[in-house]
């Protein structure tokens, strides 16, 4: 995982389930719309022996979502709501669990030299996100 700290990676294909996994996080048709208008990009780092930062970037907001690599901590995510997380790294892989009373998503972003592919699922709901590397 330490190779792809500090890169940059910019979004550029969401599968045809992209949509159904926004509406099934709580989304609303204008969110929907506002949030597949934006290219973002994102990025890892380490901020210290402990912590890391996942910071993801849309033209109107940046998201940083601090952690520790298996602790569970209380954090808002992008779209506003408020999940408990938990990290871990398996692999060139950063995997991602956001736990509601009402559903849970998991996140899992597989690394590679050029690319970072995100499986994003959310209860039966599975969707994938292709990011390329541009720094």
């Amino acid at each position: 995982m330490e190779r792809y700290l500090n890169k940059l990676y910019r979004i550029e294909t969401t599968d045809e389930y992209f949509d159904e996994y926004l509406k099934g996080i709580g989304l609303n048709f204008f969110s929907r719309k506002l949030a597949k208008s934006f290219v973002s990009t994102s990025s890892i780092s380490k901020l210290n022996d402990d912590y890391y930062a996942f910071t993801t970037t849309i033209p109107i907001k940046t998201h940083v979502q601090k952690f520790k690599i298996n602790e569970e901590i209380e954090q808002d995510t992008m779209d506003g709501r408020r999940v408990k997380n938990l990290f871990r790294i398996e692999g060139e892989c950063l995997i991602e669990k956001q736990i509601e009373d009402i559903r849970k998503v998991t996140i899992i972003r597989e690394f590679r030299d050029t690319e970072m592919i995100a499986i994003i699922k959310v209860n039966d709901i599975c969707t994938i996100v292709k990011s390329v590397l541009i720094e």
